[in-house]
């Protein structure tokens, strides 16, 4: 495995820095940003995710890298780390895993100022999270003294918040399990593949996946992000595998309509 060294420069008259210091009280929530936003990195790096702004968690892959301090230098501050990661945890093949991740951190980086936006939304919380008074940061990743990527950039780059809309997926699976305790009321899916998805659900729909328990359903289920931790996952709707989705008729729909509206519609009809 090759020698994969990060060096990250700030400057600006944030405390500390006009005498090449680094203050902990000020950079504390960002150095913290930086080692998520660098696993985020390499989560990412590892799958190949690719296709637009995609709720990621970090997971064991992500969570292997880290960034170890092995030097600081003066100009005005810079941060000189090495990327390792735990052996173990690389599938066989990649082991260039660090080189991977330092780049797609700074691609993910000069994606942030971009109209697209970045996929990485620890990068975005990182910059977010710089102190006042940051007039510029550089960005360096070597690999055994060849240079792999680098970045400058000038002035404060606070950027909006990555907003990920909700998703709806419909997936095959089976009933592993349901909790029936009020308002923690829960289903648990083997999918095709082997996954097990844990979801939120309403008494009505733990009623019908204790009817269906051990048989192939459809299930339609609800990602939404939450930025206080993992998505929320939610059991929309469920039906046997075997039974096919019908969509109603339009006498079927007005009349439903009616009858759901028909006091409203009384109402404003006086």
């Amino acid at each position: 495995m090759k020698k994969v060294e990060f060096q990250v420069r700030f400057d600006g008259t944030t405390e500390g820095l006009p005498t090449h210091r680094l203050s902990m009280a000020a950079f504390k929530t960002t150095l913290s940003n930086l080692i998520e936003a660098i696993q985020m990195s390499a989560e990412l790096a590892s799958r190949g995710v690719s296709e637009g702004l995609k709720t990621v968690r970090i997971g064991p892959v992500g969570r292997s890298v880290d960034l170890q301090l092995a030097s600081v230098t003066d100009g005005c501050v810079t941060l000189n780390y090495l990327v390792t990661v735990t052996p173990d945890t690389l599938d066989p093949g990649a082991d260039d895993l660090p080189e991977r991740t330092v780049q797609t951190f700074i691609g993910d980086l000069r994606a942030a100022g971009g109209p697209e936006g970045t996929r990485n939304r620890a990068a975005s919380r990182y910059l977010n999270s710089l102190p006042a008074g940051v007039t510029s940061q550089d960005y360096r990743a070597s690999a055994d003294g060849v240079e792999l990527a680098a970045l400058r950039i000038v002035g404060s780059r606070h950027l909006p918040p990555v907003i990920v809309s909700p998703r709806l997926r419909t997936v095959t699976a089976t009933i592993l399990g349901t909790v029936f305790r009020p308002k923690h009321e829960r289903v648990t899916l083997t999918l095709d593949g082997g996954k097990k998805l844990t979801c939120r659900a309403t008494p009505a729909v733990v009623e019908q996946a204790l009817a269906l328990r051990g048989d192939k359903v459809t299930a339609t289920v609800l990602f939404a992000p939450d930025a206080k931790g993992p998505d929320r996952v939610d059991l929309v709707t469920l039906r046997p595998a075997a039974e096919p989705l019908t969509a109603p008729g339009v006498a079927e729909r007005d009349a439903y309509l009616f009858a759901k509206w028909a006091g409203a519609l009384a109402r404003l009809a006086e």
